[in-house]
């Protein structure tokens, strides 16, 4: 073998097998052996000992369990194709204009909105800022009439939804006034049938349904936003705020949230809640972007005051699998709902201060890499 190492996993057989991770000391490396000779292949995303591995051959394998020191749960899996692989990554993005937590945030990848927040912990640094986004650049949009953070957001940059939130400096402090913005300016829109804050929504200015939040105890409460209207719905299965949350009217998810450890994913079609996979992680006050049948979180706090994560994970309607982590812990932060779980951007929170940085996320994507063989 090219690494010596100890306490590693294999998969495969005797003229198609892998060796992968152990001890030299903790490794990554991955070796493919085709019954002569070894030769290095794609390593692990986690260097690790002790753990499983399983596979009929070196073309597709599992690598599960382990110490990194510490134990891990987490599942890698490995293939070889004809394709090129190229695995799923955050980049940098274009800087917002004035860093803050606790916004909201809504929209796709070329037209996203970010508003409200706060910057600090005394009263008077409630946000009315608003930016948009063009999928290249972060500019200053017209100010919302009631300063909050805490609040709940749906919609693109073009005709997005504000819902209720919070602000100390106010009196009462906690709000249920609606905001609606056309590109330009906000307007007022219907008002909220009750006062929340740190509850969250999803879908469009049109067809919105907001969910959750505190009252001033957690509720399970739902309604839906045709743009002039709010009416009932049918209540969560359980009663949660600071949560992730994603999608349309008719295909919403909430993710974790508040709620003692809560790891519960719900998924809402346009009348009921159900009860989704489990995430991986409890944490509250992350990002999200898709719908029912495929989505990613990102980001957040382990527990209240608990450390700001950069973890981040995929779902496809049934089961949440880790992802690229973003390249900042970070919490209380907020992203782009209405995007795809294959690009996404991520934008606000704290990390100890008030970034003004932000994430853009490109799911794996894979290509062709065959080349045309001729005689002569």
């Amino acid at each position: 073998m090219g690494t010596a190492r100890y306490q590693l996993a294999g998969a495969g057989l005797q003229t198609s097998a892998l060796a992968f991770g152990g001890v030299t000391p903790f490794t990554n490396a991955t070796e493919s052996y085709n019954g002569t000779s070894w030769r290095n292949s794609a390593t692990l995303a986690t260097a690790r000992s002790i753990l499983g591995g399983a596979g009929a051959d070196n073309t597709a394998a599992l690598a599960f369990g382990g110490s990194t020191p510490s134990i891990t749960k987490n599942t890698e899996e490995y293939n070889k194709s004809v394709n090129v692989i190229t695995g799923a990554a955050w980049a940098s993005g274009p800087s917002i204009n004035s860093g803050r937590r606790a916004g909201g945030g809504s929209g796709t990848q070329t037209a996203g909105i970010i508003a409200g927040g706060r910057n600090g912990d005394v009263p008077s640094n409630s946000s009315t800022n608003t930016e948009e986004y063009d999928g290249s650049s972060w500019t200053n949009g017209g100010s919302m009439s009631t300063a909050r953070f805490d609040t709940q957001m749906a919609g693109p940059n073009t005709s997005a939804v504000i819902i209720g939130g919070y602000d100390i400096a106010a009196s009462p402090n906690t709000f249920s006034n609606v905001e609606e913005y056309n590109g330009t300016s906000w307007t007022a829109g219907g008002s909220y049938p009750s006062i929340y804050f740190a509850g969250d929504a999803a879908g469009t200015q049109t067809a919105t349904v907001s969910f959750g939040g505190y009252n001033p105890s957690l509720t399970s409460n739902a309604f839906l936003y045709d743009g002039s209207t709010w009416t009932s719905t049918g209540s969560m299965i359980t009663g949660r705020g600071y949560m992730s949350a994603c999608g349309t009217q008719t295909s919403a998810l909430a993710i974790s949230g508040k709620n003692s450890p809560n790891t519960d994913t719900e998924e809402f079609d346009g009348s009921t809640w159900s009860a989704g996979g489990s995430s991986l992680i409890s944490f509250l006050g992350g990002g999200a972007s898709g719908d029912t049948s495929s989505a990613i979180h990102y980001g957040g706090a382990s527990a209240p005051g608990g450390a700001n994560l950069n973890f981040a994970a995929q779902y496809d309607g049934t089961n949440w699998v880790t992802t690229a982590s973003l390249a900042t812990a970070i919490s209380e932060t907020t992203g782009s709902k209405n995007s795809s779980s294959t690009s996404a951007w991520r934008a606000l929170g704290t990390s100890g201060t008030y970034p003004t940085a932000t994430e853009e996320f490109t799911g794996e994507t894979s290509a062709l890499n065959v080349k045309t063989l001729t005689t002569s």
